[in-house]
């Protein structure tokens, strides 16, 4: 990252190594980090270890997850049942397709995407 200097500011694209920003046809804009590989939005198979500090309790599954921007936004129970975006903590995914997740319970989910 360059030095500092009089008059550069966060707004200048050469003062930090930015993204590349590609102009679409319709007007909208997109940046795109080489740099940075983020697993592709969707529902992902994951291994999934489960704990309750409450009661102890803990187990591993195979569960789907869904993945939107690099974070996990939901985890599906066979059951039908979820967890949605509003009780999970955003977590994003690290370079290995892994994270950890809270729910608005305490309870915690070490999510691994199968690759």
């Amino acid at each position: 990252m360059p030095a500092c200097t009089s008059g550069a500011n966060e707004y200048d694209p050469n003062y930090y190594d930015a993204p590349e920003v590609v102009e679409y046809e319709d007007g909208g804009y997109d940046s795109h980090d080489d740099s940075e590989e983020v697993l592709e939005d969707g529902t992902h198979t994951a291994s999934v270890d489960y704990y309750n500090p409450a009661t102890g309790y803990s187990a591993t599954y195979d569960l789907d997850v869904e993945v939107e921007d690099g974070e996990v936004v939901e985890i599906q129970f066979p059951n039908e049942g979820y967890l949605g975006e509003y009780r999970l903590s955003n977590t994003e995914l690290d370079e290995d397709g892994t994270a950890d997740v809270e729910d608005d319970e305490g309870r915690s989910f070490h999510v691994e995407i199968d690759p």
